[in-house]
């Protein structure tokens, strides 16, 4: 009962995952800034290579300190669908659609970048405004 709140989350959701020892679906979406869940730019938390869930601190608001899975949580998940809408997403899609591509910025700058389910599916949700000249790239 002495667990910090991540500590405590990471053993529920291990508890519940049981043997199959991973999720089925993860539902995602995209800050302008290029983070996803609460994994932001240059966090500790995008080094977790164990954990399923960690703290992590949010840069520049409010709640600071919060509770996030991690790589190894979203990218052993059958299924993982990112939503990305609105006009202000348009740009940083561009770019991580580079950073897939490997030309571009790592997940330290773009955390959405290293999301990539093992053997799973990455699926992708636009609207018409934060797709822009996206076929373009």
């Amino acid at each position: 009962a002495g667990e910090a709140p991540a500590e405590r989350y990471e053993i529920e959701l291990r508890r519940g995952l049981g043997p199959r020892g991973r999720l089925d679906f993860v539902l995602l979406g995209m800050g302008a800034d290029g983070h996803t869940a609460s994994l932001f730019p240059n966090s500790t938390a995008l080094n977790e290579s164990t954990a399923f869930v960690v703290e992590s601190e949010a840069p520049g608001t409010v709640a600071t300190r919060r509770v996030t899975l991690t790589y190894p949580a979203l990218n052993g998940c059958r299924d993982v669908v990112v939503l990305a809408m609105g006009v202000e997403k348009a740009a940083i899609l561009r770019r991580v659609a580079d950073g897939f591509a490997g030309t571009g910025p790592g997940i330290s700058s773009l955390p959405m970048c290293g999301i990539r389910p093992a053997d799973g599916a990455l699926t992708w949700f636009l609207d018409e405004a934060a797709a822009g000249r996206l076929d373009a790239v």
